[in-house]
């Protein structure tokens, strides 16, 4: 079954979007920045999100609005370097995993698969 995900802090040629295509094939991605969000996750049917922490300027208040505007859809954000401190905000916020950033697709696809995103 295709999936629609929300990708928020990347761009349509940011490498790490083609790896996410890699490890979700067959999927589609919609790509928001911090401004439209909320309107996008609102006005889509939207299976899942996905926030890259390293582009945004406040990636928890992020989680906040989305937690509150979507109960239900998980969201996951993606850091090079999560700090524990963080990981711990995002969760309290409303995310449903926080996980490392990884380069390769399988092991994106296996962490994905571990907080049953996909």
């Amino acid at each position: 079954m295709d999936r629609r995900y929300l990708l928020v802090g990347i761009a349509n040629n940011d490498p790490y979007h083609h790896i996410l295509r890699e490890a979700l094939p067959g999927d589609e991605f919609l790509i928001a920045d911090e401004d439209d969000a909320q309107d996008r996750l609102c006005n889509n049917m939207i299976d899942g999100t996905i926030i890259f922490v390293s582009r945004l300027t406040d990636p928890i208040q992020i989680v906040r609005q989305m937690r509150q505007a979507k109960e239900k859809v998980p969201i996951i954000l993606i850091s090079p370097l999560p700090s524990t401190s963080e990981m711990i905000e995002a969760i309290r916020a409303g995310a449903t995993d926080y996980i490392p950033k990884y380069e390769q697709p399988d092991t994106l696809r296996r962490e994905l698969f571990k907080v049953s995103f996909i």
